[in-house]
């Protein structure tokens, strides 16, 4: 199981890279 900062991490650098590919 994923802890919540874990989870939170994750779909940061998951938006971040989307903004990257939109950019």
């Amino acid at each position: 199981i994923l802890t919540d900062a874990a989870l939170l991490k994750r779909q940061k650098m998951e938006i971040e890279e989307l903004r990257r590919k939109l950019k």
